[in-house]
């Protein structure tokens, strides 16, 4: 090999060499950039969360009968919020058992599927909603085709693109009215921001109603 070919490698190598500090701050960049933008994503999130929290809050101050609230509740939390798969489910203490109410974008095949082998009422601490309302704690799936669990219902997946899902208790200091679900259209989507914002919807809508029931009783 020669001089003149050794020298250029060399050089070559040492320019080379001088990018490295570049390029190390251009994948910086790159990162700081990707985290600013997800920052960003959460903070209008949680602001848009804010929004239906306090629009929610406000709408206490009037009465209404629990199917008018519960329709209204999620409409909006599709038209503010994007979430196109909900369910308020009714809990029937006489029976221990919980009904779907108010459905929106679940796929008819799951409902005929409840209809069928459940004849609509599903018993306490049996599914994810049951469960999720006997032991008056949030349910969380984040991919229901891979649980053993559920696999009775992972066609869910194939015909309603519902793969991660949230049952939310909707209890109050005295009464159970029912359990509030939310279907994610991809794994892993109730992240620990969405887990605390649910809650807080069930929660407060718990609270609201009954308000609502403490008004019809002094009309």
């Amino acid at each position: 090999m020669s001089t003149t070919l050794i020298v250029g490698i060399l050089l070559i190598g040492a320019a080379l060499w001088e990018l490295i500090p570049l390029l190390q701050d251009l994948y910086n960049l790159r990162l700081l950039t990707l985290k600013q933008k997800q920052t960003a994503k959460l903070l209008l999130q949680k602001k848009n969360q804010g929004i239906f929290l306090n629009r929610l809050y406000k709408s206490a101050d009037d009465y209404q009968p629990k199917e008018v609230r519960t329709v209204q509740l999620l409409d909006d939390l599709e038209y503010s919020l994007g979430w196109k798969r909900l369910a308020y489910l009714d809990f029937l203490e006489d029976e221990q058992a919980i009904i779907f109410r108010v459905t929106k974008g679940l796929p008819q095949k799951y409902l005929d599927f409840v209809h069928e082998v459940y004849h609509d009422r599903i018993d306490i601490g049996s599914l994810a909603g049951g469960r999720a309302i006997s032991t008056k704690q949030p349910l969380i799936v984040n991919n229901w085709t891979q649980d053993p669990h559920l696999k009775h219902i992972s066609f869910m997946s194939e015909y309603g693109h519902v793969i991660s899902f949230g049952a939310f208790p909707i209890v109050s200091s005295l009464t159970t009215y029912g359990s509030l679900h939310v279907y994610g259209g991809s794994a892993g989507m109730f992240k620990l921001n969405e887990v605390q914002f649910f809650t807080t919807v069930a929660n407060s809508l718990a609270a609201i109603l009954e308000h609502d029931e403490f008004c019809y009783e002094r009309r």
